[in-house]
């Protein structure tokens, strides 16, 4: 069963591929994959007469597999719901899928297959923006913190995932937007140095949340920075991976289904679904009914 199982490790790894340019990309990122966390590895295949291209597929994946066992999933139907459904039935812990940078508005509005995917899988699902069949090296990672209770597993993932790649260090960042009520609660005769001075209370607050999540969570020894930014849920995290040119980006999965409404009114994950300022990995960890 997938509920209730830690996101990690990464026992199982699945990867959706197509016969398009970056296929043989992805299939060579998710056999180094496999290769760092000892994984299954499982090839998944959607579209008209799936099955019949499983004999071409295995003849392509075995020029990059070499020693790594894998299988290969071909099957008709919807391509989301088709490769939901297998990785549910797989028990997978980790999808990983090519995503484009920047979405077209056409994308944006009626949701490629790989934002979708992120909306609605329940595995973790690492999005790389830039496949390629030269070795990854993932040197920095970058923790989107927030006061949820699903961020202790996404820390210990991302932990996990850096012990991997030899990281030795472990950005984490707390996003604050200061709120429409918390502005009109304020005193109209606020001055300059005590609105500063509740901005740093709140601040200190907000940090001193993650140092207590920090101290219940295994973090393999690494070492760990807090930074703090200010600014539009999403777009503050956005703009400080790109800025510091992070190699991975780590969230929550989505707390909610998401609709047309919140693709049209950008929330957090939507804006970093639609701009992706790295290979992003989503943490999905099993633990709330969403």
């Amino acid at each position: 069963m997938q509920k209730k199982r830690a996101p990690y490790p990464f026992e199982t790894i699945a990867t959706a591929i197509s016969f398009s340019p970056r296929m043989d990309a992805l299939i060579s990122e998710s056999v180094q994959l496999a290769k760092k966390f000892n994984s299954n590895l499982i090839f998944i295949h959607i579209g008209e007469k799936a099955e019949g291209k499983k004999e071409e597929l295995n003849k392509i994946i075995k020029t990059y597999a070499d020693e790594v066992p894998f299988t290969i999933a071909c099957r008709n139907g919807e391509p989301v719901e088709t490769i939901l459904q297998i990785c549910k039935e797989n028990i997978v812990d980790l999808l990983v899928i090519g995503a484009l940078e920047k979405e077209t508005l056409i994308q944006y509005f009626f949701g490629s297959v790989a934002r979708n995917i992120c909306r609605k899988a329940k595995c973790s699902v690492l999005l790389l923006t830039q496949p390629s069949t030269s070795e990854r090296k993932f040197n920095s990672i970058v923790i989107n913190a927030k006061d949820n209770p699903k961020t202790p597993l996404t820390i210990e993932t991302a932990a996990y995932f850096a012990k991997a790649y030899h990281i030795h260090q472990l950005q984490i960042v707390v996003e604050r937007q200061l709120s429409p009520a918390l502005y009109s609660s304020l005193p109209v005769d606020i001055n300059e140095e005590e609105a500063q001075k509740l901005k740093e209370d709140l601040q200190d607050r907000d940090i001193l949340e993650v140092k207590n999540i920090l101290q219940k969570v295994n973090t393999h020894g690494l070492k760990l920075k807090i930074d703090y930014v200010s600014g539009k849920p999403g777009f503050a995290i956005n703009k400080y991976t790109k800025e510091h040119n992070f190699d991975l980006l780590v969230i929550n999965s989505p707390d909610e289904k998401l609709n047309i409404l919140d693709r049209i009114f950008t929330n957090d994950i939507e804006y970093l679904f639609e701009n992706l300022p790295s290979n992003m990995l989503i943490v999905h960890s099993r633990i709330n009914k969403n």
